[in-house]
């Protein structure tokens, strides 16, 4: 899907389906991103990464694992980071961190 800012030049590189975003590139870029957003110590715990081929797009995710780092009680623990980029150009279209919620207390 072009979108309405987008260069001629990116319009070509729709048009001839050349895809931008390598397997490698995603993961640069997923490592590069997660550090930025999450910090460091997160991203250390979210190694190794996780990258999947989903057609137009790589989704990599982080192997964190709350159990394996547990949040003080009552509070959320950090799970695994996902993101979603596109092939074609590069875009980033999901980032998430997501989190495992403590148990109702009783």
């Amino acid at each position: 899907m072009a979108q309405a800012d987008e260069d001629t030049s990116m319009k070509l590189f729709r048009f001839t389906g050349l895809q931008m975003a390598t397997r490698e590139l995603a993961l640069v870029m997923a490592e590069t991103i997660f550090k930025n957003v999450y910090g460091e110590d997160n991203f250390k715990t979210q190694e190794p990464l996780q990258i999947i081929d989903s057609g137009d797009r790589w989704i990599v995710e982080g192997s964190r694992r709350p159990e394996d780092y547990p949040a003080p009680p009552g509070e959320a623990a950090n799970g695994k980071t996902r993101i979603v980029i596109l092939k074609i150009n590069c875009q980033v279209v999901s980032l998430n961190q997501f989190a495992q919620l403590p148990p109702p207390s009783e």
